[in-house]
């Protein structure tokens, strides 16, 4: 079959114009390029995207845990951060709180964004929170103590009572305090694993 011979073609030999395309073909060849659009743009948004590959072991043990990621956070804070922009009354009502549990023999801090915590050699018994207002802490203790003083108290052990405390003047750190400070101490060294110490307010 002869080039001239297919429907719509155009012999070179004896065309005596130069070649061009005619409309016809022009028509035709919009017409399929508009259906293949037409299919791509009803299909691309059901291609899915390729599956993110499972985290292997090796990366789970490098990703970081909630406690961590709270240990880092902690250990942003320290006693000046929580002294930082508070009142100069409330600040001496803290230093004058610590001189109290010096007083009782050697600790170590314990510092988190929620309060300054002070140990003794087992466990925490103390801590202070300061606010605009007033010195505010807990006291860990063998007894339940009733003063205006205590805001709150609540069994944390069959042993042991939390005492929520809230101080404005240094005349509320009096003598009294102190022995409670002396006691929450003696937990602090484990009195209440041993029966020893505060029910009787032993010396």
């Amino acid at each position: 079959m002869k080039t001239a011979d297919l429907p719509g073609a155009i012999d070179p030999q004896t065309a005596s114009a130069p070649f061009h395309v005619s409309a016809a073909h022009r028509e035709r060849a919009h017409g399929t390029w508009s259906a293949v659009e037409e299919c791509f743009q009803a299909t691309k948004n059901e291609i899915p995207l390729p599956a993110m590959p499972a985290a292997t072991p090796q990366a789970a043990a490098l990703a970081p845990d909630a406690s961590t990621l709270t240990g880092m956070a902690d250990a942003e804070w320290n006693v000046e951060r929580h002294l930082l922009g508070k009142p100069p009354e409330v600040v001496a009502l803290y230093h004058h709180f610590t001189r109290l549990v010096s007083a009782c023999g050697p600790f170590t801090y314990s510092v988190s964004k929620s309060a300054i915590t002070f140990k003794g050699a087992r466990r925490g018994f103390a801590g202070a929170r300061l606010s605009h207002r007033a010195l505010g802490g807990y006291l860990d203790l063998q007894r339940r103590v009733d003063d205006p003083r205590i805001t709150r108290s609540s069994p944390y052990t069959s042993r042991l009572y939390v005492h929520q405390f809230r101080i404005e003047t240094a005349s509320q750190l009096d003598d009294e305090f102190a022995g409670w400070i002396r006691e929450a101490y003696q937990v602090g060294g484990g009195a209440h694993l041993s029966g020893m110490g505060t029910p009787a307010m032993r010396p």
